[in-house]
This record gives C-alpha cells, structure tokens and sequence, in this order.
C-alpha cells in the first residue's frame, strides 16, 4: 500500500501501474482547399493507468450501442483541457474533465468516455 498524502489523503499512482502508451490529440483549426478542417493534431504522447468505471449496451433498431466511461492518469502535462481526445491502439476517448487531484502537479486523471455508435 502506497502512503498517503497527509494533506489530500490521495494517493499517488505508481509510474509502474502507467502501462499504456497514449497520444493526447488536440483539435487542428487549419483547413484544406475544400475547407474541410485538417486531421487532429499530436499534442503529447505519454504512460498511462487506463481503468473501465462503468458502462451501457443498449439495442435499437439492429444496431448496437455501447458506451464506457474510464479514469485516465498521467503524469502532470500543463496545458490538457476537456477539448481534447486520447488516442489509444485504435480506440479514441472523449474527454468530460481534467484535474489534477491534489494541486501538486504530480498527476492528472482524465475522466472519459469511449462510445461506439451503433455497430451491427
């Protein structure tokens, strides 16, 4: 068991538990000839501890949809914000929020949602 902070009683995630490698992807506002906005943009890559917080399955018309929510933690990187998505393998989740836990720029867990529109 890892100590706690006695001001936050939060305890930080061990960088061994960040086994996932991610890309952080920010929104391009560039555009091409046709005025179709540009693919997004890398803004960081990084380690990370990615857990599955709950999730739905729902069935309409034939078609299947699913959505899971996850916490994400990563080392402190200034500038994330909720505008982003996380990129990883070939799976893309949203972010809802951002915040570092304990003000001590150790970590920052990203709460998102990863949604899957209605495959058969």
């Amino acid at each position: 068991m890892l100590p706690r902070r006695l001001s936050s009683g939060i305890s930080p995630t061990p960088r061994g538990a960040m086994s996932h490698r991610i890309q952080l992807l920010r929104a391009n506002t560039q555009r091409d000839g046709n005025g179709e906005f540009l693919p997004d943009v890398v803004f960081a890559q990084c380690w990370a501890s990615i857990t599955k917080l709950a999730s739905k399955y729902t069935e309409k018309s034939e078609l299947v949809v699913s959505e899971a929510t996850h916490k994400i933690v990563i080392p402190y990187r200034a500038g994330v914000s909720t505008s982003m998505k996380v990129l990883f393998q070939n799976r893309i989740f949203l972010l809802e929020a951002s915040f570092d836990p304990d003000e001590r720029k150790n970590e920052l867990w990203l709460f998102a949602y990863e949604r899957n529109d209605g495959a058969k």
